[in-house]
């Protein structure tokens, strides 16, 4: 029941964010927010999708459906004569143009249609939509088609960059809202060491605390040190990553290539040489340092 709520939920929002893209292009395209939607929709469940189903029987339906609405169109906005029923030679043109339209045009969606002729009549494409002498044709047909994809290609470059806008937004929102809950599982770890230490007097092991929860302990204010008692902790931090480094060289599970690599790193460290390993190795120490000197108070 909760996973049901939550899906509506998550429906409800998407919509609701998917509105407000449509909102923000409709403002940049100066297109009607209703007409973006009838465009994305058609989109979405365009002919290609019908063809691709494979489907003998919803591919004839839509076939039908398809030569009905030029029809209608036809004789409601460009002053076709198409006969109703229609004629012969009707039908024949009409199978001919929704042939064009799926084989030409697939990109484009059932509830696209109308919409098209609307536009085509309130003066949005340099198109006539006076027939020659109420002859319906497939050139006829392209040309109001051709001029229809310019106009929906800019919506839908606009909706796409609104949509990768959002989406990067709430990207950025959900990471936040990701790092806040990990500090404050950090902070309450630390809290929760720091009062076991008070009140049993032992401190964390090394392997208790995690390196990067000094910079968001230090960062959140929870824990402070002043610059002469960090350079202190970076000098032990430093002299503990060597003694780790020796201990491992003569740990008998090192295989000889780990034992070599060791082997330079520590010879860089007896020539006083910077490494990059060592340094990363000593932060490491160095991080989890300041955490545990914090929590036992220990004055240096």
């Amino acid at each position: 029941m909760q996973r049901k709520t939550n899906n509506m939920k998550n429906q409800l929002m998407t919509k609701e964010a998917s509105m407000k893209i449509m909102q923000r292009c409709s403002l940049q395209t100066q297109c009607r927010t209703k007409e973006i939607q009838t465009i994305i929709e058609g989109r979405n469940t365009n002919f290609r999708n019908v063809l691709k189903s494979n489907d003998e029987q919803q591919i004839q339906q839509q076939f039908n459906k398809l030569c009905l609405s030029i029809l209608f169109l036809a004789n409601t906005y460009t002053g076709a004569k198409f006969q109703n029923p229609p004629s012969a030679d009707d039908k024949n043109t009409l199978k001919t143009c929704a042939k064009f339209i799926i084989d030409m045009f697939p990109m484009l969606g059932q509830s696209e249609l109308e919409l098209i002729f609307q536009l085509a009549a309130s003066g949005k494409f340099d198109i006539n939509l006076e027939t020659y002498y109420g002859k319906f044709s497939v050139n006829f047909l392209g040309k109001l088609l051709n001029n229809y994809l310019k106009f929906r290609n800019k919506i839908i470059a606009t909706y796409e960059k609104e949509t990768q806008k959002n989406k990067t937004k709430e990207q950025h929102q959900q990471t936040e809202e990701k790092n806040k809950k990990t500090k404050e599982q950090i902070i309450e770890k630390y809290r929760v060491l720091k009062q076991s230490y008070k009140q049993l007097g032992v401190l964390p092991e090394f392997d208790d605390v995690h390196s990067y929860w000094a910079k968001i302990l230090i960062d959140s204010n929870v824990i402070k040190f002043t610059v002469e008692q960090k350079k202190y902790l970076w000098d032990e931090a430093r002299a503990m990553t060597e003694k780790i480094i020796k201990n491992e060289y003569s740990s008998t599970k090192m295989t000889d290539i780990n034992k070599r690599s060791l082997r330079n790193l520590i010879k860089k460290i007896a020539e006083g040489k910077q490494d990059d390993n060592f340094n990363s190795k000593a932060v490491a120490v160095y991080s989890k340092l300041l955490i545990i000197k914090s929590i036992s108070n220990e004055v240096f």
